[in-house]
This record gives C-alpha cells, sequence and structure tokens, in this order.
C-alpha cells in the first residue's frame, strides 16, 4: 500500500498537478479501504454526534465495576439491562480501535500542515500586495488599482475603517411624517418666562428674605429708650425740668 511516485515535474521544483491528483486519489483509495477490512464500521453521520459524544468522558474503570456490580445482585442486573461479558467487549474493542484512531488523527494533522505549510508563503505574499494595494490607490496614478483593492478587501470581509462623523451631524435621513422640533423662542419670549420663573413663590420668599434684611438693621441702629424701671420713683410723671 505504500506508493513512491514522484509528484514533481521533470527538471524542475515545482508540483505536477496531474501527478499529485493522482498520488491523493491512491491514498484515498487506501484509506476508503480500512473500511472494507472493518465490516462493522458504521461511518459519523453528517449532523454530529453529541448525543453519544458523552460516552468518552466515562471512564473504563467505572464500566468494569458496573459490570461486577450486575454480576453479584442480579436484580440490578435485570432492572438496568447490563449485561457484564458484553460490557467488557467493548471496553476490548475500544482498547483495540484506539491505536488506529490516534493514527487516522495524526494523519489528519499531517494533511492539515503541509496543506498550511505551502499556502504560509503565498498568504504572505498576497497580504503584502493587499497593503501595497492601498498605499498606490491614494495616488491619481494608480486609479486602475482601486477595482482589485475592492476585490480583495471583500475578499477578506472587510469593508475599511469607518468615516468618523463631524460634531453636531445627524446621519438619520429626515421623516417627512415626523413632527419638526420646536423652534428656539424669540429673546423677548425667553426673558418673560424668566421674569415668570422669578416671581414663582420660592423667589417671592427669597425677595422678602432680602427685603425683611434691612428694616431689621434699621431698628437695631435706632437708640433705645430708658425703660421705667430705670428712673427713680420721684422722677416719674414730673416734667424735665423739676429733675435735678
Amino acid at each position: 500500500m505504500q506508493t513512491t511516485k514522484n509528484v514533481h515535474s521533470a527538471g524542475s521544483g515545482t508540483p505536477d498537478p496531474a501527478a499529485l491528483e493522482a498520488v491523493v486519489r491512491e491514498a484515498a483509495a487506501h484509506l476508503d479501504a480500512v473500511y472494507q477490512i472493518l465490516s462493522d464500521f458504521v461511518r459519523a453521520p453528517a449532523e454530529g454526534f453529541n448525543v453519544v459524544r458523552t460516552a468518552s468522558t466515562v471512564p473504563d474503570e467505572f464500566l468494569e465495576a458496573s459490570a461486577v456490580a450486575a454480576e453479584n445482585d442480579v436484580t440490578m442486573q435485570a432492572a438496568t439491562g447490563l449485561d457484564p461479558a458484553r460490557t467488557r467487549m467493548v471496553i476490548n474493542r475500544n482498547l483495540r480501535f484506539e491505536p488506529l484512531a490516534a493514527a487516522a488523527e495524526a494523519l489528519a494533522r499531517d494533511i492539515r500542515y503541509n496543506m498550511l505549510r505551502e499556502r504560509w508563503e503565498v498568504v504572505q505574499q498576497a497580504l503584502q500586495m493587499y497593503n501595497l494595494g492601498k498605499g498606490y490607490t491614494r495616488n491619481n496614478r494608480s486609479a486602475a488599482l482601486v477595482a482589485h483593492v475592492k476585490a480583495m478587501q471583500s475578499a477578506l470581509g472587510r469593508t475599511g475603517r469607518p468615516r468618523r462623523k463631524k460634531p453636531g451631524s445627524d446621519s438619520r435621513s429626515a421623516d417627512p411624517l415626523e413632527t419638526p422640533p420646536n423652534p428656539p423662542l424669540p429673546q423677548s419670549e425667553a426673558d418673560v418666562r424668566t421674569e415668570k420663573a422669578a416671581s414663582s413663590p420660592s423667589s417671592t420668599s427669597t425677595k422678602s428674605a432680602k427685603a425683611s434684611a434691612p428694616r431689621s438693621r434699621e431698628r437695631s441702629s435706632r437708640p433705645s429708650r430708658p425703660h421705667p424701671v430705670d428712673q427713680p420713683d420721684d422722677a416719674r410723671g414730673r416734667p424735665p425740668e423739676d429733675l435735678g
């Protein structure tokens, strides 16, 4: 089953597409022969196998302990339907298939690696071409590259840098059915509203408090009259000239 065909064209280091296609078909035929050797092998469904995937999380030691418990308790074995002999057979088959699965996974990993290894240099050159094209399109003499740069940009799924909106600009389209906003009030009406707001109860109380402050200061500046208690008893009710 080993093939030694040369996939390179004679006298050059470039791969021969026809020879490579023949080698790939031969290798795929050898891999397909595995399904003929393993007659009871079932291909994985296209929609996946998430339902049975959790079976890989249960260790073989747990299955062996369950088989021993079923052998020692007929009631539990009848209630669950667990067959100890079949359980041990599944464990052994899985152990035999494990090296084949590891080899197939390694083969798939190596195939992917060789594909990416050949692709890496071409990808780097293509990205450099894209970056240079973006710089050249800024010049008027290279306007012919604009279509090619846009095609590469679209293939990468990039839409370019979004333009920054100017302050105060509105990108929404005007709706003819939308009620227009209220226009700004004229200066005279604004003044009227300011005066009305100043005449509200809160402002009135503030004004009354300010007006009462000078009155209180005026009262405190007046000279206080002597209390009748401070005068002698014989001076009460007499005219001022008789005092003394």
